[in-house]
This record gives C-alpha cells, sequence and structure tokens, in this order.
C-alpha cells in the first residue's frame, strides 16, 4: 500500500490548493465571433485542427483512456484562452468526468484560464473498454486562432482488479508527470463543433454578366416588404472558396465563362426571425439592378431544393431548412434577354467535375466545347444525360498523349460542371459515364465509364469497380490514349490530383512581332509595336501591351502583288511575355493583333482576322475559321505579309507566323 498510499497524498495536495482558489471566478462577456481555428491537444495523444465559423455556438472536447488495468486515481487540468473560449454552464462535475464518479473526485471550473481535475477511489475505476476520461463544452465567445490543451499529469493503475485484492496488488504509473507509459494505454480525443440552432448560414451563386453593369461582383441578400429595393434591408454578403459551375441560365445576358464565386452570409437569431416574415427576400448587386424577382411569390425561400422547377412553393421555406444551402440562378423571370429579375433553386450540395479538353491537329479534333454524359445500363449515347460544361479558363500542361497523332501536347484548358443532388446521385448510379464534344463523334469511350478510370497511373486498363464523382472531386480527367488502336475519335484517359494536373505547368509564354520596313514614313513601325486585344471593332477601345524591342532581325520579302507600302529587307523584332492571366484574357477576345505605338496602323480589326486564326506557313494569307488560344504561337514571330482592305493597305494587314 506504500504507493497508493504515495499517489494519494498527492492528489489530496493538490485537491486542497483547488480548494483555495474556488473564489477566483472570471466572468467574460460574449463578443462578436467571426471564426478561426481551435487546435485540440493533449500531452498524451496527437493535436486535431477544427475550423470554426461566426454560425458555430460551442466546440465540445473530448478525450478517452483504453486501459487493460483499473485505474487507481488520475489529475490533471485543461488549459484554454478565455478571451475565445469560456466554460458552459452546462458543465459539472458528472458530466466531465462520467468514468471516476464513484469515488473521491473534484473539478473546479472556477478559474482564469484552465480547469483543474482529480479523482481517487479504493473501489478502482473502469476503463478495460474505451471510456471518457475527460470532456468539457466552451462556449465561443471570440474569435482567431486558440487552443484546448488538456495536461495529464498522474494516471496511476493497478494490478488489482477489485477492492479486495489491493492488499496484494502492484501499482502501475501510467503517467507521472514526465514519465509517460505510453505502451501500456491509449488515449484518443475527438471534438465537434455545435451550431447556433437558430442561426442560418445561407449562400449564392454570383453570376457574371456581359454587360459590366450587371456583373454580381458583391451581392446582398435582402428582405422586406417594399418593392423598391433601397426601401429594404440588405445585408453583405462575403465571397468563398467554392465555385459553381453552370452553363444553364436561361438568359444571353449571363454567362458561365470561369464559374460563379459563391458567397454566404450568417445571419443571427434575430435576423432569422426578420427574413421569415418579410414578403419579400432574396440577392441583389448593390446597386439594386440585377436581383432575384422582386416578387412575393418569388420571394426565394419559396423556392425548390435540389430539383429547379420555375413554379415556386406557395409556402416559404423556413430558413433553418436551408441552412447551409446555395441558391442558385437557372432562369429570367422576363424572358431570355432579362438582366435585372431572375429565378432560381435551391442545392442542398454540389459536386464539381472537371476535365482538361484536349488540343488537335485538327478542328473536327479540337474540343472547344465540352459536355459530360451519363447513362443507366442500356440506353443508347445519344440519349444519355448530357451536361454542357464550362471554360473554367484554368490550364493544363500536357506532355503525353500517348498514341494519339491527332491530338497535340500543351496547355489544354480545363472545362467544369457542378451537379445538384440529385443529378450526383443519377451520374453515381449510372452504367456508362464520360464527356464528349458537342455536335461530334469525339468522346470517352462510351463502353467504358470514366468513373472506373485510375487515378494518376494510366496504364488502359480501368479499375472494375467505379468510384463516385464526390471521392473524384477536386481532379481533372485528361485524355491519354485511344480507346481502340485504329480509334481517332473515341478516347481513355485517367484522373489526375492536382499535383499531377499542374506540374511542369508553364506560367508565361513570348511573341514576337516583326515591325514592318515602309517605303513612307506612315508605312513604318520604328516608333514601337504593341499587341491589342477586346471585343469591339473600335482598336481605340482595346487593350494595349507594349512589345519590348529585341537585338535581332529577321530578313522578310515583300510580295509586290499584295504590298505595295512595305520594304522588303531586315525588319526589327519585339517580343510580347505573357502570363497565364493574359493568355486567358486574350483567347476570350474576339478581336487580338498588333498596332503601330502612336499611330493607327495595324493588323485587321476584323474578328474573322484575329491573328490566332493566322497560319504557320511563311507568307500565307489565309486565315483559320477559329482561332487557336495564343499559346499556340509560343516562340513565334508575326509577319505581316497581305492587307485586309485594299483601299486602306497603310492601316489593315495580314500575316503569317514563322519559326
Amino acid at each position: 500500500m506504500r504507493t497508493i498510499k504515495k499517489q494519494i497524498s498527492v492528489l489530496l495536495a493538490v485537491l486542497m490548493i483547488i480548494s483555495s482558489v474556488m473564489t477566483v471566478s472570471f466572468s467574460v462577456s460574449a463578443a462578436e465571433t467571426t471564426g478561426g481555428t481551435i487546435t485540440v491537444k493533449s500531452n498524451l495523444c496527437d493535436s486535431s485542427v477544427y475550423n470554426y465559423t461566426a454560425n458555430d455556438k460551442q466546440i465540445q472536447v473530448t478525450y478517452y483512456l483504453q486501459c487493460d488495468n483499473k485505474i487507481l486515481n488520475m489529475q490533471g487540468g485543461v488549459y484554454y484562452d478565455s478571451s475565445v473560449l469560456k466554460v458552459a454552464d452546462t458543465n459539472t462535475l458528472e458530466t466531465s468526468i462520467p468514468g471516476f464518479t464513484s469515488g473521491s473526485s473534484f473539478v473546479n471550473f472556477d478559474l482564469t484560464n484552465k480547469a483543474l481535475f482529480n479523482s481517487t477511489s479504493l473501489h478502482l475505476y473502469d476503463f478495460t473498454s474505451k471510456g471518457v476520461f475527460f470532456t468539457v463544452v466552451f462556449d465561443i465567445i471570440g474569435s482567431g486562432d486558440t487552443e484546448v490543451n488538456l495536461d495529464v499529469e498522474v494516471i496511476t493503475a493497478t494490478t488489482a482488479n477489485s477492492y479486495s485484492e489491493l492488499k496484494d496488488a502492484s501499482d502501475i504509473d501510467l503517467v507521472y508527470y514526465d514519465n509517460i507509459m505510453a505502451d501500456k494505454f491509449v488515449f484518443s480525443s475527438e471534438s465537434k463543433l455545435i451550431k447556433d440552432e437558430k442561426a442560418v448560414t445561407l449562400k449564392f451563386a454570383a453570376p457574371t454578366s456581359k454587360i459590366n453593369r450587371y456583373k454580381w461582383t458583391a451581392p446582398m441578400l435582402y428582405y422586406g416588404s417594399s418593392t423598391t429595393m433601397s426601401s429594404n434591408t440588405q445585408i453583405a454578403m462575403t465571397a468563398t472558396d467554392e465555385v459553381y459551375y453552370t452553363a444553364d441560365t436561361g438568359s444571353s445576358t449571363i454567362i458561365s465563362a470561369g464559374g460563379w464565386t459563391v458567397f454566404s452570409v450568417t445571419l443571427t437569431p434575430e435576423q432569422v426571425a426578420e427574413v421569415e416574415s418579410a414578403r419579400l427576400a432574396g440577392f441583389t448587386t448593390a446597386d439594386g439592378v440585377s436581383r432575384t424577382t422582386l416578387t412575393s411569390k418569388s420571394n426565394v425561400f419559396k423556392a425548390c431544393v435540389d430539383t429547379y422547377s420555375s413554379t415556386y412553393n406557395t409556402d416559404a421555406t423556413s430558413l433553418s431548412a436551408l441552412d447551409g444551402y446555395t441558391f442558385i440562378i437557372k432562369d429570367a423571370m422576363s424572358g431570355a434577354t432579362s438582366y435585372t429579375s431572375y429565378g432560381g433553386y435551391w442545392v442542398s450540395d454540389f459536386t464539381t467535375v472537371k476535365f482538361a479538353a484536349p488540343s488537335s491537329n485538327t478542328k473536327r479534333s479540337t474540343w472547344d466545347n465540352v459536355q459530360f454524359y451519363y447513362a443507366a445500363s442500356g440506353v443508347a449515347f445519344d440519349a444519355a444525360t448530357k451536361l454542357t460544361m464550362v471554360n473554367t479558363y484554368e490550364t493544363t500542361k500536357v506532355s503525353d498523349i500517348g498514341n494519339m497523332t491527332t491530338l497535340k501536347a500543351g496547355r489544354w484548358y480545363i472545362y467544369a460542371v457542378s451537379l445538384d443532388a440529385v443529378q450526383t446521385a443519377e451520374a453515381n448510379a449510372s452504367a456508362k459515364a464520360g464527356f464528349a464534344k458537342p455536335g461530334a463523334d469525339n468522346k470517352t469511350s462510351f463502353s467504358k465509364s470514366v468513373l472506373n478510370a485510375k487515378t494518376d497511373v494510366y496504364d488502359g486498363t480501368y479499375n472494375t469497380t467505379a468510384r463516385t464523382l464526390e471521392e473524384l472531386e477536386g481532379q481533372v480527367f485528361v485524355v491519354q490514349a485511344r480507346a481502340t488502336a485504329t480509334s481517332l475519335l473515341t478516347f481513355l484517359g485517367e484522373w489526375q490530383t492536382e499535383a499531377k494536373y499542374t506540374e511542369g505547368k508553364d506560367d508565361t509564354i513570348t511573341i514576337y512581332f516583326a515591325a514592318p520596313k515602309g517605303v513612307s514614313a506612315t508605312a513604318d513601325w520604328s516608333t514601337g509595336a504593341e499587341l491589342y486585344y477586346g471585343n469591339t471593332t473600335s482598336y481605340k477601345n482595346t487593350n494595349r501591351l507594349a512589345m519590348t524591342k529585341t537585338d535581332t532581325t529577321t530578313t522578310v520579302d515583300v510580295a509586290g502583288s499584295k504590298l505595295t507600302t512595305l520594304a522588303s529587307g531586315d525588319w526589327d523584332v519585339y517580343e510580347l511575355t505573357l502570363t497565364a492571366e493574359q493568355i486567358i484574357e486574350i483567347d476570350n477576345s474576339n478581336n487580338v493583333g498588333f498596332i503601330k505605338t502612336g499611330s493607327y496602323n495595324r493588323t485587321s480589326i476584323l474578328q474573322t482576322k484575329n491573328i490566332c486564326r493566322a497560319s504557320r506557313i511563311y507568307g500565307e494569307t489565309a486565315y483559320a475559321s477559329a482561332p487557336e488560344t495564343i499559346e499556340a504561337f509560343d516562340g513565334l514571330t508575326f509577319v505581316i505579309n497581305g492587307m485586309s482592305d485594299a483601299a486602306n493597305e497603310r492601316t489593315s494587314y495580314l500575316g503569317s507566323w514563322v519559326a
């Protein structure tokens, strides 16, 4: 009994110290919570990090113990920052150490930044099965990164199984201050965040527009009873990291390119009550021009969930039922041309699927548009469900395209589509799923579902069991080979994780332009050159990027039958390095070309004469029917060799790209 008495005396000493400070209590007034992280740690187990938001009211932290031997006594403390966390009033000795209530036990929560506890019993505590060692619920009253740290000082076990065996038993020091016998017990922790049941977080996917005035760059939640938007209450929303991809908008003014940023707002219980009692509610731009429809029948809280219907429910849905849901604009309430008034539906959850659209040596095999398809067993491809995908303007650098002479390596654009819960379930249950080019025969093999394709290990053999789309979230499907040895249009591939599809990706390209020598000063480009791009037929309204004169020249032979104002000879060469963002902007411009600095001399401003349609054959003036990405001309030099308009030869030229 000597060791037992030693341990009990230590615990009693701590008990006396704890009792002497019981009068040191504290109170903390609640502050506005904006979020942060809570790291749950202990000297006996690994740490875990939990991200909390303004919608999280509490966190429950629980530590577990399992040991083959019975426990004689224990003591320790939990330490925290009382400016962020406050011990909830619901905590008691019985709730915090439920496995130690049969003996002499004590817990003191009335201390600043810590709670101390101990327990001892000669009748022993049974943790031979995993049991709660200590648990506490904290109110979250502040913001920022903080931690909860359990420091266990003493855990003493015994070889005895009951009080009657103690006389001949031996103590086992599982934990004695810095001495920890971790191989003799298992200690673990888990925590859960508890939301304010009356607080609600709503999300909205903010569309983009062809008209700058109607872009949803800073959406707001509105509610009230007035058809005059400025008379209603408006709450600003915050951008999240989520992006929703859809091409099905029903409006010619809304565009999907690049995806829609998802914004969120967390409502207090008081705001929830106000919104639920409001006649009108929806989403609006800050100026109130673009908005979901401002009528009581189109109150967004009457909109359908997961399955879109243009007819809204007759009874408003409670906000608590929409907590965490995202509202997606689906149609224009005033017809296809509407740019101010929209309808939509709530999505409980969405899954995004991505595909790298192949680049080809032939237009037929170039995937400038993509669909995600899925079909049940026995359904033909033509009858499969097909969802239009959106160009994210993200790219992946493809270097290995297997045995396909029709495709070419380089930067491929990544397309995406977000599926709601219903569509995701249908796709997961499908027998066949893949990607197709609309209006063409190009597709991934209809006999091999891409949901069976492997990740980062393409070998031509697909898995026998399909994954779900949720398992593939964040991965990109990349074509790697023909589906059959003779196929030019049906492909196989693999899913690539981010580390794989960003590996070796080039951030920039460099293009060159040979500045013409003129037979007259007006036709001479000695003042410099700029790249212009935009979606306007007026070169004055385009974006301009100045080019840098290099130390090299290129020899040009001017064809007199095509050009009379330009002279053969050594033309100065200008260069321009483009970033990935600039590449995206240029690729999505109708008009791209070169212009003489300080002048109106330029390559043609016509969309059909966009330099991204020009040939790579020296002297060729025929332009392609569809543009390529500007990246296709990385390292090449554009040389003027013809005129776009014979009457304006001095101002509007054609050309080709040369090595």
